[in-house]
């Protein structure tokens, strides 16, 4: 402990000194300086949670909006009226990990190549179907990235859909007019079809 001496003269004459004790106050700084900080960190670390969960939840909405662009069904529209051709080897749409006959789960992104002609404004239509011939979901191709190759273009399509009352289904790979989709999907210009079980 730190202090100073200082010299008195007492009731007799003589002279004397006490040494006179003092409270240090850096300890005291220190302590109130490490208190600021501690409570400084605390609350930017709230914030920084706070910002980065923020930013999350943010980008998974934004993402599930670009890479789920699944169209709202409503009603079940009947698919009866949708006439395709089984896909082929040789066909416009080639798939690279589904073929006739596999399991489908919802949330599966189907993958592969079509012809150049098939897409409008880089996607075409993709509908699914139950077994009773309800449309049960529809997404869309979307093209993947790159040049195309022998005029086959890379695409994606994730297929999002509740579970169907029927245990096996039809994927309906659509060619996108220059008009759009028509109101009749009996006018559907060229349709390609691959069975499905769920």
């Amino acid at each position: 402990m730190g202090g100073q001496f200082i010299f008195r003269r007492n009731v007799t004459g003589c002279v004397c000194y006490h040494r006179v004790r003092f409270r240090p106050t850096l300890q005291v700084d220190i302590d109130m300086k490490t208190k600021v900080s501690i409570k400084t960190m605390d609350e930017k670390l709230f914030w920084s949670i706070v910002i980065t969960g923020t930013a999350i939840v943010a980008g998974w909405l934004a993402f599930s909006l670009w890479y789920s662009p699944n169209l709202p069904v409503s009603n079940n529209p009947p698919a009866d009226t949708i006439k395709g051709e089984k896909l082929k080897v040789d066909s416009p749409v080639f798939l690279e990990n589904l073929k006739d006959g596999d399991v489908l789960p919802s949330g599966f992104v189907l993958r592969g190549k079509a012809q150049e002609s098939w897409f409008r404004d880089g996607s075409f239509p993709i509908f699914l179907a139950d077994s009773k011939e309800r449309i049960v979901a529809q997404t869309f191709a979307n093209v993947k990235g790159g040049s195309a190759d022998n005029g086959m273009v890379a695409f994606e399509g994730p297929v999002f859909f509740a579970q169907p009352e029927t245990r096996r289904g039809t994927l309906f790979f659509v060619k996108m007019g220059s008009e759009g989709l028509p109101d009749d999907l009996s006018e559907l210009e060229e349709v390609l079809r691959v069975g499905v079980r769920f």
